[in-house]
C-alpha cells in the first residue's frame, strides 16, 4: 500500500548518485530517503517503510547485496520492490541480484525513462501528464 506521496529509499555510497536521483524523483512527486551504505539503508528502512528501495550493489562496509539479503528475511520486507543499480553492467551482476533478491536491475548512468518504466510497474503508479505546449 502506497503512502500518499511515495517514499523511494535511495542507498549509494557515492554522493552524486544520491543527489542525481534525488534531483529526478523529488520534482515528481516522490518524497526520497538517503542511505550511504547497506547498514544505514537497514536502519532507514526499518525506520520509514519505504515503498521501494533503490540500491547500489557495490558499497564499503554492508553491501547492496548483503543488505537485501538482510531486508528479505524481515517479514515487512519480503514483497517490497528492490532494484539494484550499479555501473557494472554484467549479466553476471544482474544475476546475482536477483539471487541476492532484488526485483529488477537498472545500469548507471540511469535511464531515466527505464527508471520512470520500473517505478510504474512496481508502484502500479498512473501518471497524470501535463499538457504543454510547443511555444514557450
Amino acid at each position: 500500500k502506497l503512502s500518499q506521496k511515495p517514499r523511494i529509499l535511495v542507498v549509494d555510497d557515492t554522493k552524486e548518485n544520491r543527489l542525481l536521483l534525488v534531483d529526478i524523483l523529488e520534482p515528481m512527486g516522490f518524497e526520497v530517503l538517503l542511505a550511504e551504505n547497506g547498514n544505514e539503508g537497514i536502519e532507514v528502512a526499518c525506520q520509514n517503510n519505504p515503498d521501494i528501495i533503490l540500491t547500489d550493489l557495490f558499497m564499503g562496509g554492508k553491501t547492496g547485496f548483503s543488505m537485501v539479503k538482510d531486508l528479505r528475511k524481515m517479514p515487512e520486507f519480503v514483497d517490497l520492490p528492490i532494484i539494484a543499480i550499479s555501473a557494472s553492467g554484467f549479466d553476471v551482476v544482474a544475476a546475482k541480484s536477483k539471487e541476492s533478491g532484488c526485483d529488477a536491475f537498472l545500469q548507471k548512468p540511469i535511464d531515466q525513462a527505464e527508471l520512470m518504466s520500473m517505478l510504474v510497474q512496481y508502484l502500479q503508479l498512473e501518471w497524470r501528464s501535463i499538457e504543454t505546449s510547443a511555444h514557450l
